[in-house]
């Protein structure tokens, strides 16, 4: 989405920044142009050294999306999420109200994965997720997906291909579909109470089989 912004105090007049930046990254940026304290809690980076011609070499150039409130009465659009680099961009329509506020019931056969290479294709017009040419690239975004969703603490509704899924020693949160809390304490011992297992049966317990483990069941 293109973005303008005029600050002639700290960026430079005419300049094009292709870098890729979320709306999350907006609020850090301006208290660091306002050279004020920004609060550790926030989920954004800023973006400042961008617009100033200097990108961190570990700038993630990647953004991700939500879109909750499925089938909603104003946008009648339905709820998915998805992940984008600088080429592709890769959308798992879930279309499940999830007991979100303002979502409707309506289209949760019609799960669908989508896959755009934006780079032939901008208008975003055929999606390539199920051509053989693609497969690699798919295996790719569904990672970059997973990844994202680790980091930010998001609950994925698709069968995940990374185990184990949450690296941290200790989270508890709460469920979004259920409204039920889970958490893990170690590397192996999961306590759960969520009604539907998010984790690939099959992946987790070739994980704890696995030599690394120690486990020789």
């Amino acid at each position: 989405m293109p973005f303008l912004i005029r600050y002639p105090a700290g960026i430079a007049k005419g300049s094009v920044c292709d870098d890729i930046i979320c709306n999350v990254d907006f609020a850090p940026t301006f208290l660091d142009f306002a050279n004020l304290h920004i609060p550790s809690y926030m989920q954004g980076e800023s973006f400042r050294q961008l617009l100033e011609g200097n990108t961190p070499a570990d700038w993630q150039q990647i953004a991700y999306h939500r879109y909750w409130m499925h089938n909603d009465i104003i946008h009648h659009a339905y709820a998915h999420y998805g992940v984008r680099d600088q080429r592709y961009k890769l959308i798992y329509w879930y279309n499940e109200p999830l007991e979100a506020s303002g979502a409707r019931p309506g289209g949760e056969k019609d799960k669908e994965w989508e896959l755009f290479d934006c780079e032939k294709d901008p208008l975003e017009l055929f999606n390539v997720y199920h051509d053989p040419a693609y497969a690699e690239k798919v295996k790719h975004m569904t990672r970059l997906l997973e990844l994202k969703m680790e980091q930010i603490g998001d609950e994925p509704v698709h069968p995940i291909a990374i185990t184990p899924y949450y690296h941290s020693k200790q989270i508890v949160r709460q469920n979004q579909r259920y409204a039920t809390s889970w958490s893990y304490f170690d590397d192996s011992l999961w306590i759960c109470t969520i009604k539907t297992s998010i984790v690939n049966y099959e992946n987790l317990v070739r994980w704890i089989r696995s030599p690394s483990k120690g486990s020789s069941k």
